[in-house]
C-alpha cells in the first residue's frame, strides 16, 4: 500500500512541476499527512513499555494500511481535480 501512495506521490509531483504552487501544497500535505499517521498510530498503540501487547505490531500496521489506504483516495482525488491522469490506470473507452 505504502509502495502505492509513494507511486502516486511521484506521478503528482512529475505532471504538476509546471504549477509550482499547486505542487507545494500537494508535498506539504504529504509530509503533514505522514506525520499525522504516525501520531495517530502512537495515540492508539503506543509504544511505550509496558504498554504494549503481543498484538500492538500487527494492530499498528493494520492501522497503518488502512490509514494509507484512505490518503491513496486522497492522492486520486487530487489527480482527478488538476487533471492528473495515472499512467498506470487503464485508458477511458472512446465513443
Amino acid at each position: 500500500v505504502d509502495a502505492e501512495m509513494n507511486r502516486l506521490n511521484l506521478v503528482l509531483s512529475t505532471r504538476l512541476k509546471d504549477k509550482p504552487a499547486i505542487l507545494d501544497r500537494v508535498r506539504k500535505s504529504q509530509k503533514e499527512w505522514s506525520e499525522f499517521r504516525e501520531f495517530q498510530i502512537e495515540a492508539l498503540f503506543p509504544s511505550l513499555p509496558g504498554e504494549t501487547g503481543s498484538l500492538t505490531p500487527l494492530l499498528r500496521h493494520v492501522e497503518s494500511t488502512e490509514l494509507a489506504e484512505i490518503r491513496i483516495r486522497g492522492l486520486r482525488r487530487l489527480m482527478l481535480v488538476h487533471g492528473v491522469e495515472d499512467p498506470q490506470s487503464a485508458p477511458s473507452p472512446r465513443n
